[in-house]
């Protein structure tokens, strides 16, 4: 395993200083030209060779050039420029029979290019197309991380622009997009530059499956708390962009869910804590009409003493939303029981020291006669 994480290492090493592989033949388009044949011979970084146009009477240009990485600059220099022509371009970095970028003529004016490696298809990528609710191009760009799906092909998926997902960002390269819950203008930083596109939000995409229908108002239900997100605290997912109304129950009330364009997250917290998380979405608290009743007091059983938690000392669990009457009896009389949505855990610890835990819950103490 060592052995293969250096030999990994290595490689990684070794494109980083010299390049990725440039060299063959290339068919070049530039600035909507008739198609040029290209080809580099590559020594480490340095590359050679010669251009020369398709078509009747062709002339070899020569070309000499450098790489790093990804990127390749090179100047083409022939009888017919009397100023040589500086070509600079990226190797697409999911597809790498393909690469694209600007030249300059007679030392001014910059136009662009693109190559596909000979064998490739030699069609340029096709224009996204323009629709009513579709995406709309916003240049070259890339922000990190944020991902939230993907597709195949160079253009948006244009069911992937929603009502929900208005605003937000795709980055496409030629043979695949990813989509971005973040804002397009904020989408900087990344480090593989692609087309970037924003979904329209003044008519987007109605997407053929109805949107989910607002939980009904009922005893209790979701109120929207504005954007955010906390780290971890997460105890259940759904599909969907909005809340799940069934999650919504009395002993949930107060605590958050956090919802994006395709699905949400709830998480044990009071809606006002939970701030801090790296992947703001759409925020809910559960409003609920009123406080879970404590459990029946009966002899030998459970008293509810507000919320808490502490650390260690479980010695059983439960499932559902309140203690076991069967786990408080004699032996067990002023030990614990914190209780979440859907189970409950033991700690042979008397409830007044139990403090200080991570995950608070409803505290019970059981009443048993000794």
């Amino acid at each position: 395993m060592v052995n293969c994480l250096r030999t990994l290492a290595v490689l990684s090493l070794a494109t980083a200083a010299f390049g990725e592989d440039f060299s063959g033949k290339w068919m070049l388009s530039a600035n909507g030209s008739p198609v040029y044949e290209l080809h580099f011979f590559q020594t480490g970084t340095q590359v050679r060779g010669w251009m020369r146009a398709t078509g009747t009477n062709p002339v070899d240009d020569t070309v000499t050039g450098t790489i790093k990485g990804r990127e390749i600059n090179w100047q083409r220099s022939g009888l017919g420029l009397p100023v040589p022509q500086q070509y600079r371009g990226f190797l697409f970095e999911l597809q790498g029979n393909a690469m694209a970028g600007v030249f300059s003529h007679r030392g001014a004016l910059e136009y662009g290019w693109y190559a596909l490696r000979a064998g490739a298809a030699q069609s340029a990528p096709a224009s996204p197309a323009t629709s009513i609710g579709g995406w709309t191009s916003a240049g070259t760009g890339d922000c990190p991380g944020r991902d939230v799906a993907n597709s195949t092909g160079p253009n948006p998926d244009p069911s992937k622009c929603t009502t929900q997902f208005a605003g937000f960002t795709a980055v496409c390269w030629s043979g695949s997009c990813t989509y971005k819950n973040l804002a397009t203008r904020s989408c900087t930083g990344g480090g593989s530059p692609g087309r970037m596109y924003t979904c329209s939000a003044a008519a987007a995409v109605v997407v053929p499956v109805a949107t989910p229908a607002p939980p009904p108002v009922s005893a209790t239900s979701w109120n929207s708390a504005g954007t955010g997100d906390c780290p971890g605290r997460d105890v259940a997912n759904s599909t969907g962009p909005n809340p799940d109304p069934s999650k919504c129950t009395t002993q949930f009330a107060g605590f958050t869910a956090v919802c994006w364009s395709g699905s949400c997250t709830y998480k044990n917290l009071a809606t006002r804590s939970c701030t801090g998380g790296a992947s703001p979405g759409r925020m809910y608290t559960c409003s609920a009409a009123s406080a879970p009743a404590p459990p029946p007091v009966s002899a030998g059983g459970w008293k509810s003493v507000g919320t808490g938690d502490c650390p260690g000392r479980d010695v059983a669990n439960s499932t559902g939303t309140n203690p076991d009457p069967s786990k408080c009896n004699a032996p067990f009389a002023g030990f614990t029981a914190v209780c979440w949505t859907g189970g409950c855990t033991y700690k042979n610890l008397a409830t007044g020291s139990c403090t200080g835990g991570s995950n608070p819950g409803r505290m019970y103490t059981c009443e048993a006669q000794r």
